[in-house]
């Protein structure tokens, strides 16, 4: 296949007129510098491949967002690294017959009713795995592009599958993405040469990247534009040969300051967890990426709009606020803090960027006297303001938790048993409860921690060969520890 037009031969002639020694990054008409690729979203910062993630990369001022993308079991494609579910959400209390929680056995509404953001931090509870026509408007109204990574594309139908649903997600939520005379805003990535190829066939308008496994890039310039390879992986020869061969090279993922110092002379773009400090390594050394096109500042000082919402005394607090400029408009991708007051000190217990709209969600833990403010971080384009101070009144209520499950079970088969805790007036708490087995000694021992959401929560537990009863407790620091309930399970002869 010959080089691709138009794309190939405008990167070739920029880098010919500006006597760059490397290429400009991929789909650039007109641009210098090293692109700052975040890696999962600004996952150095907040949950992966989420929309937080997303936010604060964009407030990060990340050229391009990296996000993975898979098929749910109704096809409809979503932004999740791993083929399972476990590593990221609570899939397996949440759902915990359905082992090993790949995605592919879940669709779009179960994989909504999951939690991706409480195993980074508890101020990201109840983050969702997101869509990946969710993504896209987000990063549409923003000034970064991002690499989409077809993960296992192969088992995803291909190009005819996985490739034609992400393309037709794109040409939908983003419809502008591959049009215009600027750099193209969306380009599509993966380790699976023969997709790459076939994708790029398909679709000549969309620029294309292939993860090497291997150090050359013999026969990828007759249909990519751009590879990506692994940190350990770059050589001078693999650079000087992809840049022979017209293609654009970056390098994943570049964590330590002096990485990324020693790649940017050569590279065309650097992937990294932390774009915050791959800006300021850049801007150090005059590497700033040209390509992308951030505000200017603001000159007047921005305003908070501050709500809290909770009820219990020690459950969470949930922070919504949105910080407005000063002609109205929406003050986008700012980092903000969320602060408590503590012996007269304000102190953070979260961090967040705003979105697209100027708008962010954080949950804190409730407190006795708790006292909230937001305050956005002096680093953004704007002066740094504080919303006013709001008192969250919590009240401090008895609680009940509930075990129950079957009464019996056949030898070495497992039993599902479900939990629900409510407060004494009836709402339903979310946390985490611990679940005991009786031994033979008459001493309970620990199973394991259940999430409980919204007054509901199950798990799995195999008996053995013997009746086995088990007990529940809400946590200590949740509610009263003398929160107690108990379950007997039979084991049939």
């Amino acid at each position: 296949m010959p080089l691709r037009e138009p794309l190939r031969a405008s990167v070739l002639v920029c880098a010919l007129s500006v006597g760059l020694l490397a290429v400009p990054p991929v789909g650039a008409s007109s641009t210098s510098g090293v692109a700052n690729v975040a890696h999962r979203g600004a996952s150095g910062s907040a949950p992966e491949n989420t929309l937080s993630s997303v936010a604060q990369a964009i407030a990060d001022r990340a050229d391009f967002v990296e996000l993975d993308v898979r098929l749910t079991k109704d096809g409809v494609p979503v932004v999740l690294h791993d083929a399972d579910l476990r590593r990221t959400t609570d899939a397996e209390s949440v759902f915990p017959g359905r082992s090993p929680w790949a995605l592919r056995d879940f669709t779009l509404d179960e994989v909504r009713r999951l939690d991706a953001g409480s195993w980074r931090s508890g101020s990201y509870a109840r983050e969702r795995v997101p869509t990946l026509a969710a993504v896209l408007r987000q990063l549409s109204r923003s000034p970064s592009g991002v690499y989409l990574h077809v993960k296992n594309a192969s088992t995803y139908g291909g190009v005819d599958g996985i490739g034609a649903k992400v393309y037709e997600t794109v040409k939908a939520g983003w419809p502008s993405a591959w049009t215009g005379d600027g750099p193209r805003r969306v380009v599509i990535q993966s380790a699976e040469k023969p997709f790459v190829e076939e994708f790029a066939g398909r679709y000549p308008e969309v620029p294309v990247a292939v993860i090497l496994r291997s150090s050359t890039v013999d026969g990828v310039a007759n249909y990519a534009d751009d590879v990506q390879v692994r940190r350990g992986s770059v050589t001078p020869q693999m650079v000087a040969d992809a840049h022979d061969a017209g293609l654009t090279i970056g390098a994943w993922t570049v964590d330590d300051r002096a990485g990324m110092a020693s790649l940017a002379d050569d590279l065309d773009s650097i992937v990294t967890n932390y774009p915050a400090r791959l800006r300021n390594v850049l801007a150090g050394r005059g590497l700033t990426y040209t390509g992308t096109r951030w505000p200017a500042d603001e000159a007047g000082r921005p305003s908070w709009t501050l709500r809290t919402f909770g009820r219990y005394l020690h459950s969470p607090v949930t922070v919504r606020a949105r910080l407005t400029a000063t002609d109205g408009s929406p003050a986008r991708w700012q980092w903000a803090r969320v602060q408590r007051r503590v012996d007269g000190v304000w102190r953070t217990v979260a961090q967040r960027a705003t979105d697209g709209f100027g708008r962010f969600t954080a949950t804190i833990p409730g407190s006795p006297d708790l006292r909230v403010r937001v305050v956005n971080r002096d680093s953004g384009d704007y002066p740094i303001a504080a919303s006013s101070a709001r008192s969250v009144g919590l009240r401090k209520m008895a609680s009940t938790v509930r075990l129950s499950g079957p009464r019996s079970v056949r030898p070495r088969r497992s039993a599902t048993l479900t939990v629900r805790w409510h407060a004494a007036d009836g709402g339903a708490l979310s946390g985490r409860v611990r679940i005991y087995r009786l031994r033979a000694d008459g001493t309970w021992r620990y199973v394991r921690d259940l999430r409980v959401s919204d007054g509901f929560g199950q798990t799995r537990v195999t008996p053995g060969r013997r009746t086995a009863r088990y007990k529940v407790r809400a946590l200590p620091s949740w509610w009263h520890a003398g929160d107690v309930d108990y379950k007997r399970v039979r084991v049939l002869p």
